[in-house]
C-alpha cells in the first residue's frame, strides 16, 4: 500500500473512534496520550495495520513507540527502509 493510502485510512480509523474530527487530528498527534485511541484499540489498530500492509506484523519486534502518532505507525510500518 502506499504511502499517502496508508495515512489516509489510518487517519479515517482514529476518527471512526470517536474521539477526534479529521480537522482536529494531526500526523503527530499522540494517539494514546491524548486519548484518541486506548489501549483496547490498539488490538483493533494491529489488525487494521496487518490488513493494510496486507502482512502479519512480527509482534516480538514492537516495541510500543510505534503507536504514538499517524507518523510513527507510516515510518514504523509503512516506509521502505532507507
Amino acid at each position: 500500500m502506499e504511502e499517502m493510502e496508508a495515512r489516509r485510512a489510518l487517519r479515517s480509523w482514529v476518527v471512526r473512534r470517536g474521539n477526534t474530527t479529521e480537522e482536529e487530528l494531526g500526523d503527530d498527534s499522540g494517539l494514546v496520550a491524548d486519548g484518541l485511541i486506548n489501549s483496547l484499540d490498539i488490538f483493533d489498530l494491529i489488525a487494521q495495520l496487518e490488513t493494510l500492509r496486507g502482512a502479519a506484523l512480527d509482534m516480538q519486534a514492537l516495541s510500543g513507540d510505534e503507536f504514538r502518532s499517524i507518523n510513527s505507525l507510516i515510518k514504523a510500518f509503512f516506509k521502505e527502509p532507507a
